[in-house]
């Protein structure tokens, strides 16, 4: 996927050269006009467990299992034990693996993940962007190893003694998720790479926001319809 998209964050160009130096057999994939992503095994130094990039950069590592359950059961309890921070994480999963595992018994797997914001076949910062939900790291960090933060943010209900916000996103995408019997987005968000009028839909709603207007929403829905 080609994008024209910098790396915007302050200092990501010496993040990403940090990570290229730490990795012992990086793999770039090429973007074009844009930064290459970079790729490697988290197992290559102890870097790569607690230090955030904010840059095209992906650590991985892989496991083994005899079905899925069990190794969606492994790969929380080494991401719990083995990375620093616990603000947000993603779970990517079939629909067909979730009812294979069972409705009941895959909420039970998820309760046992200690972070703040999870995102099923989403993005983590859904949770940050819909309000309602409380946005921070899971309980228990203390001033001597704060990670990712103590307390939270936004919660509008003003819920008490909150350990986590899961958000549930559809698996495909419109109209894929109507045919399969699915909900589904529509527009398309504006944060997907495949969104081509992004840079419209943030201009157009930074203007709305900064100036309020009933003549400017028709631009947007338009905008946002069409990318």
């Amino acid at each position: 996927q080609r994008s024209t998209r910098l790396a915007y964050y302050p200092g990501a160009d010496d993040r990403l050269g940090g990570f290229r130096a730490h990795a012992a057999h990086a793999s770039e994939v090429p973007r074009g006009p844009a930064p290459a992503c970079v790729i490697n095994d988290v197992d290559d130094d102890d870097w790569f467990r607690h230090t955030e990039v904010f840059a095209p950069a992906m650590s991985t590592h892989e496991m083994d299992a005899p079905d899925a359950e069990t190794y969606l059961v492994n790969a929380i309890d080494w991401a719990n034990r083995e990375l620093h921070g616990t603000l947000g994480a993603n779970i990517l999963i079939h629909p067909r693996t979730i009812r294979k595992i069972g409705k009941t018994r895959f909420e039970e797997i998820i309760a046992g993940f200690r972070y703040g914001t999870i995102a099923i076949n989403g993005w983590s910062g859904l949770g940050f962007l819909l309000t309602a939900c409380p946005w921070g790291a899971f309980p228990g960090h203390t001033l001597d190893d704060v990670q990712s933060g103590i307390g939270t943010v936004h919660n509008t209900f003003m819920l008490e003694d909150t350990e986590r916000t899961v958000v549930t996103a559809p698996f495909r995408p419109f109209p894929r998720g109507l045919l399969s019997g699915q909900l589904t987005l529509l527009p398309r968000p504006p944060w997907f790479i495949t969104n081509r009028r992004q840079d419209k839909v943030g201009r157009l709603l930074t203007r709305f926001r900064h100036r309020p207007g009933w003549l400017k929403l028709p631009r947007i829905f338009l905008n946002a319809l069409l990318g």
